[in-house]
Formats: structure tokens, sequence, C-alpha cells
């Protein structure tokens, strides 16, 4: 049970079913994958106004991608986790201590200039570049418009965050979120 995308080709297995089973039965087996799947694994695929409109018109896929999207859209209002870094940069004015073997590298002509490693509180760190990167990849292979557009409308928060190589071994070495809500995405994207 689940669902396979292939580009544009999006398949879904649903529970076994008859063999002479109709559009109508299809309905009924689609929303007795996703009763099983809330059971099973706790999520929270639809509200309960929405259900009738969004179970009818897609499949699976959008459901977890829109759900995705929406928690996203949740942390993004919420205000999205600062963190201290250390930043490196060559600046008009001493702020933080100086670099001196790159001042002299690279400020002897310019003297007005100091090479500079000072901290930086800003959202740029490596949970957000995650979830950056999960968004651009809905964007990327979800079928659903809406969903997209969704998706793109979020985006703009992540404008500051440095774009990362993400893979396997990037989520061993992310922190532990603090916020339930972000600990909540990050489990709903990973699964």
């Amino acid at each position: 049970m689940g669902v396979i995308q292939v580009g544009d080709l999006v398949i879904e297995l649903l529970p076994k079913a008859d063999r002479d089973a109709g559009d109508a039965d299809k309905g009924r087996w689609h929303n007795a994958l996703l009763t099983m799947l809330q059971l099973v694994h706790g999520l929270r695929l639809y509200s309960a106004e929405e259900a009738d409109l969004s179970l009818r018109h897609t499949n699976i896929m959008d459901l977890f991608l829109d759900q995705y999207v929406k928690e996203v859209r949740a942390l993004v209002h919420a205000g999205l986790i600062k963190q201290y870094h250390t930043k490196r940069s060559n600046q008009t004015a001493l702020k933080g201590r100086l670099d001196f073997p790159t001042h002299l590298r690279l400020n002897l002509v310019h003297r007005e200039r100091f090479a500079v490693i000072h901290q930086t509180y800003d959202t740029d760190h490596l949970l957000h570049s995650i979830l950056a990167r999960a968004l651009d990849i809905v964007e990327r292979i979800c079928t659903n418009a809406a969903i997209v557009g969704r998706a793109q409308d979020v985006n703009w928060a992540f404008e500051a965050v440095q774009e990362r190589k993400i893979t396997a071994a990037t989520f061993d070495r992310a922190p532990e979120p603090q916020d339930r809500i972000l600990t909540r995405a990050l489990c709903n994207w990973r699964s």
C-alpha cells in the first residue's frame, strides 16, 4: 500500500479489493488506506471540514506533500528559529575580532577595510536548509498546482538560508529540534 510517482505518472497502491471493484469502490479503498495510515502512524492527513473535498480529487502523495507544506507554513507564521553562528567577512567597520592573517592578505591596499570574524544571529542553519530543500522538491514533483502554489508562497521565508547539500547523513548531524511543530514537520517529511 502506498504511492509511486515516476515523472507525472502517479500510481496508488490501495488495499486489496475485489476484482470487480468500480470507481465507487476505488474511493472507498482510498479512504480505507488513509484511515489505516492515520491509525497506525498517527498522521493528520486532513481536517474535518476539508476532508470530503480533498479526498475526492487527490492522490495520497499530494496529501502528504500538502500536509508538509501546511506544517512549514505554520512554522513560518510562528517564526523561524534563529541561531548564532560564526561568520568571516571583509567589512568597512571593525565588528567582532580581527582576523589578522586574512586582513594582511586582503587589505594591504584597502586600509579602510577589516577582515573580521564575528557572530551572526539569523535563520541560516541546517534544519532550515533541510526544510527549504524539501519545499523545492515539493515544487518539482507535485502534480497539484494548488499545492505547488502554496509551497512557492512559503519559500520566501528561506531566501536567506544557505543552500546546502542534503544527504541521508545530514539527518544524523542535524540537532534535535526543540520546537514541537518543527519536530512534527520533520517526522512527517522523513516518513
